[in-house]
């Protein structure tokens, strides 16, 4: 079952072993590795190491608009890009990984 966080993110699926969440952010089909404690991998040093985000609300390796792995790939300057990140941010601050 989907849970929604904040007004604009809804888990498709949460964290397990890996660390992986899936989840619809701002209308974008949304994949991120988030971690507890945050890292100066992550982007801004924070919580997520790993962002990928495509147009849409299904997973499309045409349609990647943002991609961070360690580092910023593509979409760095996107506008969107602050709001899905903050909002992966509160997920991972949550308590959902502990």
């Amino acid at each position: 079952m989907a849970k929604h966080i904040a007004h604009k993110m809804k888990i498709l699926q949460a964290p397990t072993d890996s660390n992986w969440v899936t989840a619809i952010v701002d209308g974008f089909y949304t994949q991120a590795k988030i971690f507890a404690e945050p890292s100066t991998f992550g982007v801004n040093n924070g919580h997520v190491s790993k962002l990928c985000v495509c147009e849409g609300t299904h997973w499309d390796h045409t349609k990647v608009i943002i991609n961070y792995d360690r580092g910023w790939d593509v979409g760095e300057e996107r506008p969107e890009v602050d709001s899905i990140v903050s909002q992966l941010e509160d997920y991972a601050k949550s308590g959902v990984l502990s």
